[in-house]
């Protein structure tokens, strides 16, 4: 178990990278279409 959790750690912290990473563009990727779909359930 003691040789788990260093690698665990490690690859935890390189997953919250990514996911900062990958935060910025999901967002401008989810809400652009959310924004575009809204406005036009709106128009209907």
């Amino acid at each position: 178990m003691a040789s788990v959790k260093p690698i665990t750690l490690q690859l935890w912290r390189w997953w919250l990278d990514l996911g900062r990473l990958w935060k910025i563009q999901l967002t401008c990727e989810t809400t652009a279409p959310l924004i575009l779909s809204k406005d036009w359930v709106d128009r209907l």
